[in-house]
């Protein structure tokens, strides 16, 4: 990726500009929502992005694709160079100095290496024991809006024209539920969620059912007792 926006910056100053800019994000992404064990949804994608900025003196301007073939990035840097040109200038405009840019980029350890091995069956399966958690928890648990499993990992690269030049991966799962209590002509909904940057860490389904399922009985009940309250 930084090989990418090296040829980038290149290509962005031989066509004219002073300085400039670039970031380039690739993202790959999974949910899946069960409702009452079947499955509802399940979305996977995949992106890629790419955004210029270019400084022709003072005169700023930017565009972005995601196309990164080198026809598309071609017509990036040429679109941006234009359009600084017919720019109006802005005194306060321009990157940093050099010597104020970062040299080492600390590993904030945000990616999971070994988190993207399940399958999306396991996946689902994970959405669907959460949502059965909630709902064998208690009696007044009678419905269900939903137990949904979803990660997500993707990579940042940015660099500059003058120097810099720094990338990291990020990655995340999450558990969800949100389970629909009733009783006595009374209906409530509450939820529980967990969400980590490492899958070893995410919170078991079963307990995170369970969670959701006293926060919807819990709920039920203030309501009953608002209401008794209330006629007094």
């Amino acid at each position: 990726m930084r090989e990418l926006l090296a040829d980038l910056l290149q290509q962005a100053t031989r066509r004219g500009a002073t300085s400039a800019d670039a970031f380039v994000v690739a993202d790959q992404s999974f949910s899946a929502q069960v409702r009452l064990g079947q499955v509802d949804t399940v979305k996977h994608a995949r992106e890629q992005h790419m955004a210029l900025r270019v400084f022709v003196g003072k005169s700023v301007a930017a565009a972005s694709t995601s196309d990164l073939s080198p026809e598309s990035v071609a017509r990036l840097v040429d679109e941006a160079v234009s359009l600084a040109r017919i720019t109006s200038p802005d005194e306060l405009g321009g990157l940093p100095e050099a010597a104020e840019l970062a040299r080492q980029v600390p590993d904030l350890d945000l990616h999971d290496p070994r988190g993207h091995d399940l399958t999306p069956e396991e996946k689902i399966e994970l959405a669907r024991r959460c949502e059965a958690a909630a709902l064998e928890a208690d009696p007044r648990i009678t419905n269900s809006e939903g137990g949904d499993f979803s990660d997500r990992r993707a990579r940042y690269a940015y660099a500059t024209s003058h120097g810099f030049a720094g990338e990291y991966e990020t990655s995340s799962f999450s558990l969800a539920v949100s389970p629909v209590a009733a009783a006595n002509g009374e209906m409530q909904r509450d939820s529980w969620y967990h969400v980590t940057r490492k899958r070893a860490l995410l919170e078991a389904p079963e307990e995170i059912g369970r969670i959701a399922a006293r926060r919807t009985v819990r709920r039920l009940g203030a309501r009953r007792v608002k209401t008794w309250a209330a006629g007094r």
